[in-house]
């Protein structure tokens, strides 16, 4: 509510000033008289010692919710990496067997061609 808006927006009566601030006298709180409506500036719902704390609270809970996220998530990437390197690793085992298996294969093959014992199977 601003310096100017003095008019009841539930009836369209003047409002009268309740309160003022301690500090500086500046209307705080407007009452209407005909509807009983009871409006506040912007000022005052903001600087009260409630609202200061519960804004404090929200901001200190919505921190350790976003820390306790971002925890879990770096956790979660950690153990997918390590998974996919299991993987990875698991793979690169399979295929050094293999290679092997062929090396040892073609030295013996290349071995029976040195030695003249070698005849091309038809398999």
């Amino acid at each position: 509510m601003g310096m100017t808006d003095t008019i009841c927006r539930r009836c369209g009566s003047d409002f009268n000033v309740i309160s003022n601030c301690k500090f500086c006298d500046q209307p705080l709180k407007f009452g209407c008289q005909s509807c009983g409506n009871i409006a506040e500036t912007f000022w005052s719902n903001m600087m009260s010692p409630y609202r200061m704390t519960e804004t404090y609270v929200k901001m200190v809970s919505r921190l350790a919710e976003n820390t306790i996220t971002a925890t879990k998530l770096s956790n979660n990437m950690f153990i997918a990496n390590m998974e996919a390197l299991k993987t990875l690793m698991q793979q690169a085992k399979d295929h050094v067997k293999e290679i092997s298996r062929l090396t040892v294969s073609n030295a013996k093959t290349f071995e029976q061609i040195v030695a003249g014992e070698y005849v091309k199977s038809s398999d």
